[in-house]
């Protein structure tokens, strides 16, 4: 049984400055600079030798993995009450779905390290990025708020989306 909506925002935390989301500004999307920078360090060590991330899809597969799992956790702490809350009302035990996406995005940022498994990680991934996005139009018509910061814009949220999926189609060898 889903619990009614009474209020569609969460308290700010401590976690707002860690995250960035301190400034309220709905474009910065954490989880995209985050893989931005993490990229682009990777590549930095690429170029200095590390021959593991000496190649794009590589470490942009190792950025994907610590941008999923950063997310994941999410899914178990500090944001958990707004994820339930931006769950469609029309889709059961919000609280267990939001438990079970944060085990799946674990379980594919596990996969992405391994390169057997790389490429079905990242259609799983793909899949779940696009199951999970009715969420974000929860949290923009509803205006439910994660740590004080509004709900990013949908037609912004819809072209990192679209990004994320490009950049693991890409790194996993399917475009």
């Amino acid at each position: 049984m889903k619990l009614l909506r009474t209020e569609s925002t969460i308290e700010p935390s401590s976690e707002s400055a860690a995250t960035g989301n301190a400034s309220g500004n709905p474009y910065v999307v954490v989880p995209f600079l985050l893989l931005l920078v993490v990229l682009l360090v990777l590549r930095g060590l690429g170029v200095l030798g590390v021959t593991a991330v000496a190649a794009w899809p590589n470490a942009t597969r190792l950025a994907l993995a610590v941008m999923f799992v950063f997310t994941s956790l999410s899914h178990f702490a500090g944001t958990r009450n707004a994820l339930i809350q931006m769950v469609p009302d029309e889709l059961p035990f919000p609280g267990l779905l939001v438990t079970l996406t944060g085990f799946a995005e674990i379980a594919g940022a596990i996969g992405l390290l391994l390169p057997a498994f790389a490429p079905a990680a990242g259609l799983g991934l793909v899949v779940l990025l696009m199951v999970m996005f009715p969420a974000n139009v929860v949290a923009a018509r509803e205006n439910i708020e994660i740590n004080g910061k509004p709900a990013t814009p949908l037609w912004f949220r819809l072209l990192i989306q679209l990004f994320f999926i490009a950049v693991l189609l890409w790194a996993t060898g399917w475009a």
